[in-house]
């Protein structure tokens, strides 16, 4: 496992390089909030092995507006903070040049669970919080409700009689908008509706491997057709490496691309 303590010299450099002209949101006064992420990049990040290195994604292809997090752990393998950066791609991009950060996303647990995810993004040289999720718990430790930085519930999660996930409710009535989620006899996930009150917006259907592994979601082309909308890819160990999105509203058009990429034991173990 590599120590990354040298990783804030690093990023100060890309962070230096990287002011946003954008000043109409305000600063926060609370200087443990202000310095949080500098803290934790100034302290002790690891890079353990086979665990999540970097997500790229790419607007419509590898061509396309191209932005990458990177995510680090401390010493227990317990993901600590993530960092964005512009990557660049054909389209430009008006706040940010390639290279520049452009935010990062710290996380904290309790027993092991999540509780608590903070979003900043970086303006003139300093961390602005723009944004606080708050993950709370049912008496079986699974995940009950996603509150926001007023407390308010932002998604409810509601389970059937075998502890499966069964519907996500949005927003605080939980009356307009909800996932439905629906699994074969082996509890393997097959369908996923999205309701916009009593109407269906949109169906996925699942599709898997000979090894169990989820290969595509499909949705409606016609009336007694389906296309892919999502498609995954995997390497040797079974990680995912690669995510391709398309638009159903335009013809199965590109829309997302998404790479993953992995710390190796090479990665880990040097100083």
């Amino acid at each position: 496992m590599k120590n990354l303590k040298f990783l804030f010299t690093v990023v100060l450099l890309g962070l230096y390089a990287c002011d946003i002209s954008q000043t109409d949101d305000a600063d926060i006064e609370d200087p443990q909030l202000k310095n949080e992420v500098r803290s934790l990049l100034e302290g002790k990040l690891f890079t353990p092995s086979d665990k999540l290195k970097s997500s790229d994604i790419f607007q419509s292809d590898e061509n396309g507006i191209h932005f990458r997090n990177h995510f680090f752990y401390d010493q227990n393998d317990v993901l600590t903070i993530s960092l964005g950066i512009y990557q660049g791609g054909h389209q430009g991009n008006p706040w940010f040049s390639p290279g520049d950060t452009t935010g990062a996303t710290t996380y904290r647990y309790h027993s092991g669970k999540l509780i608590q995810e903070k979003s900043f993004d970086y303006k003139n040289g300093v961390f602005v919080q723009v944004d606080d999720k708050n993950y709370v718990y049912d008496k079986q430790n699974k995940l009950f409700q996603i509150l926001n930085s007023r407390k308010e519930p932002v998604v409810t999660h509601h389970y059937n009689d075998k502890g499966l996930l069964q519907f996500k409710k949005y927003g605080i009535n939980q009356d307009r908008e909800l996932d439905e989620f629906f699994y074969n006899d082996q509890d393997q996930q097959i369908k996923h509706i999205y309701w916009g009150g009593n109407t269906p917006i949109f169906e996925h259907f699942y599709r898997y491997d000979s090894n169990g592994r989820l290969v595509a979601k499909e949705t409606w082309s016609g009336p007694n057709k389906k296309e892919d909308v999502f498609q995954y890819f995997y390497n040797e160990k079974d990680q995912l490496v690669k995510e391709l999105e398309f638009y159903p509203q335009w013809n199965f058009e590109d829309r997302f691309k998404r790479l993953y990429t992995y710390y190796s034991e090479k990665e880990v173990s040097g100083n």
